[in-house]
């Protein structure tokens, strides 16, 4: 594993100036060139450091570095692209030069595979009539993954990327290479999106084949998949010990980071030609180069598909058709697709887009469940106000309890639990699953006045006041409030889990509600997990929150009915550079392809506006 960032730098910083000091770089200089040569030194650093952690890989030289730079010094590599010059520090820079190779060699070794398309095809189409119909670059996406040893499945939210895959399972198995279960890995960066990936599969395979049978395949970690050892500082499974699978899946790879895609890849082995009956090998990854990038440096997922669309052969399949935000009731395209669209495509020069909060955007004064909205995006304004279009944060958070997440509690408070064997039958359990996914409320920032934090906090007081008030009614009393350990907890409270529990398949990003039971009173956490209902003790539970509000990038994968974005004028003060990176074009695509149905937009339009004009692309130099 990679040492945390900040002790590199320190440690560069101390190497780099031991050096200038004994003269390495600056022989024959006197002392004011060696105190000019730290001082570039130390702002190239200092530069490459803050742009690492926006998660660039490289910086463009600045006029001032070049002469020092020409002296070769040590820690920083100098790379050429075009007309341009780059710096990158060594490590990063050696990282970024081998994953390009295993790139290319994976691209060497992706020859196509023996197998009958024409009978793949014949089954593709057979399993179609038996359960449902492919858009046309799902079907396309399919035959190509089965003919070649090297895929990227690529597409937006509901494009049906997992479904593709549940296929490829499939027709593998009717052809006779599907692999043994030992030998196949289905992996992603998170333990939540791991656990999303197992049971969307496996959700898909049952409508196929209406069996268990494939009930046996299981997601995990890109990293519990090579296998962290803490005694080996490193990964069991590496460029000396390879992976033993046949097939490996990876979904969310657009979370994926630099150094963890040249570790996986490390461990693939490089001769992957099928020998007599063997089942050949295949590699499958799968992503949305448009959400979210990794949390640490690189963007591998972009960079992959940029440098194999310059390339001959056929590695990339682009899902375009989006089945998760149907037609509206006039039969025309909804306007979270349109307006997804128009936010990838946005320029300042472009005034005829639909991104604009002005006189034409569709508004509303009033949210709620039963809030019949005049467009599937609209923004939430207070006519009385001053600024109509401007929304307190304590005027949203109000209405929010009032409107939305009490009637919710009351409703499910009203539920029968009896016991666990009546949980998981389809009619409860579509139940559970539907109040889970009717809303959720998403902001970008996760501290301060503004974050997720605050805005919970502001939500539980609310909780705290109607549950304890005198003379509450009997359905609130139901609800059977209690505090355990400092905190408040209800019938209806949903609950996001925020650390990994490997033991409990509980992972972060997880959501769940606590239930009452009927017979003893008691509440209980309960979480689908792979399509099964599970209760848990409450002082059981891993690190966990309410979860009434998201931040955008912790819903990352997840999908909900209706979607509230909160936009806030900006983070403390103190975040001021923080909000540089996390209010971009990326993050509201995120935030509103969470969305099925209807989208709110509250706030104030200037971070929308501020949001659409930041692009984050980061500058990683990488080609093949």
């Amino acid at each position: 594993m990679e040492e945390s960032f900040s002790w590199q730098i320190e440690k560069l910083k101390e190497d780099i100036f031991s050096l200038m000091e004994s003269g390495v770089g600056a022989k024959k200089k006197n002392v004011s060139q060696k105190d000019e040569n730290s001082a570039i030194a130390l702002d190239i650093l200092n530069t490459l450091w803050k742009t690492g952690e926006e998660g660039n890989l490289c910086v463009r030289v600045k006029p001032e570095w070049k002469n020092f730079l020409k002296l070769k010094p040590p820690a920083f590599v100098l790379e050429k692209s075009g007309n341009e010059e780059w710096v990158y520090f060594e490590k990063t820079f050696k990282t970024k030069t081998e994953l390009e190779t295993l790139l290319r060699e994976r691209i060497a070794s992706g020859s196509k595979t023996e197998i009958d398309l024409s009978k793949a095809d014949s089954i593709l189409r057979n399993l179609e009539t038996k359960s449902f119909a492919l858009k046309k670059g799902q079907a396309k996406a399919i035959l190509s993954s089965l003919s070649s040893s090297f895929q990227i499945i690529s597409g937006g939210p509901g494009t049906g990327k997992t479904t593709v895959v549940a296929f490829i399972l499939q027709i593998l198995k009717e052809l006779g290479q599907l692999p043994s279960p030992e030998d196949i890995a289905l992996a992603a960066p998170t333990g939540r999106a791991a656990q999303r990936l197992t049971e969307s599969i496996q959700e898909n395979l049952k409508r196929l084949e209406d069996s268990d049978e494939n009930q046996f395949l299981r997601g995990q970690t890109i990293h519990g998949l090579l296998s962290y050892k803490p005694s080996l500082n490193g990964f069991y499974y590496n460029k000396d010990r390879y992976l033993p699978h046949r097939l490996i899946i990876v979904d969310e790879v657009s979370m994926v980071d630099l150094n963890l895609m040249f570790s996986l890849l490390q461990a693939i082995p490089k001769n992957q030609k099928s020998k007599g009956d063997e089942i050949p090998f295949r590699l499958i990854l799968i992503g949305d180069p448009n959400q979210l990038p990794s949390v640490e440096k690189g963007a591998v997922l972009s960079d992959f598909l940029t440098v194999l669309e310059l390339q001959k052969g056929n590695f990339v399949s682009k899902l375009e058709e989006s089945n998760r935000q149907k037609p509206n009731k006039k039969g025309q395209v909804s306007k979270i697709v349109t307006l997804s669209e128009e936010i990838l495509r946005y320029s300042s020069e472009n005034l005829n887009l639909g991104t604009r909060i002005d006189d034409s955007f569709p508004k509303t004064d009033q949210i709620g469940e039963n809030t019949n909205y005049p467009s599937e995006v609209v923004w939430f304004q207070n006519p009385s106000a001053k600024d109509p279009n401007v929304l307190s944060r304590d005027e949203v958070i109000e209405q929010l309890w009032n409107r939305f997440f009490f009637p919710q509690i009351l409703r499910i408070a009203e539920w029968k639990v009896d016991d666990q064997k009546d949980w998981n039958g389809s009619e409860f359990f579509d139940t559970f699953q539907k109040e889970l996914g009717k809303f959720r409320c998403l902001t970008v920032f996760r501290n301060g006045y503004w974050g997720v934090e605050s805005i919970q906090s502001k939500l539980m007081n609310f909780a705290s006041q109607d549950l304890y008030r005198k003379g509450h009614s009997p359905t609130v009393n139901s609800l059977h409030p209690k505090r355990l350990a400092k905190k408040l907890y209800f019938a209806g409270l949903p609950i996001l889990i925020s650390q990994n529990d490997k033991s409990r398949k509980l992972f972060n990003g997880d959501i769940g509600i606590v239930l009452r039971m009927k017979n003893t009173g008691e509440l209980r956490a309960v979480f689908p997990i792979e399509n099964r209902l599970y209760p848990f003790a409450l002082d059981t539970l891993p690190e966990h929150e309410p979860a009434f509000v998201m931040s955008i990038h912790k819903s990352q994968g997840s999908e909900y009915d209706t979607i509230l974005i909160y936009l806030p004028e900006g983070p403390d003060s103190d975040e001021s550079s923080k909000s540089d990176r996390l209010l971009n074009r990326q993050i509201l695509y995120t935030g509103i392809t969470r969305a099925k149905k209807q989208v709110i937009l509250a706030g104030n339009p200037s971070t929308w506006e501020l949001g659409l004009q930041n692009n984050q692309i980061r500058n990683t130099g990488f080609r093949i």
